[in-house]
């Protein structure tokens, strides 16, 4: 597990924990996630790999890892609404910095 901070205190800790659950109840490759009891604070489940960034810095962009960032995409898109509407599950954030290649993906 890893402790991710918002050190400028600008995201809720337990939304963006509620949103991820929520991907990853659905299906969804995301990290599982608990809150910590700070607003800031979110306890993550660390995933070890590199970014699909830094994986593509080493090695040209292939067919296979454009076709994975589509596919997760389209799988978040595809996501049934949310009980709550506070909360997004599509973040504006999503690029090859922030998708972690592991043994699995």
């Amino acid at each position: 597990m890893v402790l991710r901070r918002d050190r400028e205190g600008r995201e809720d800790s337990a939304a963006l924990a509620a949103v991820m659950t929520h991907v990853r109840r659905n299906g969804c490759p995301a990290p599982a996630v608990r809150p910590s009891g700070s607003r800031a604070d979110l306890v993550m489940e660390r995933l070890d790999g590199p970014t699909l960034l830094h994986a593509s810095a080493r090695a040209p962009w292939t067919p296979a890892r454009r076709a994975l960032l589509a596919r997760l995409l389209r799988e978040l898109h595809a996501l049934p609404d949310r009980v709550s509407a506070d909360a997004r599950v599509l973040r504006p954030d999503l690029h090859p910095a922030n998708v972690i290649l592991t043994p699995e993906s």
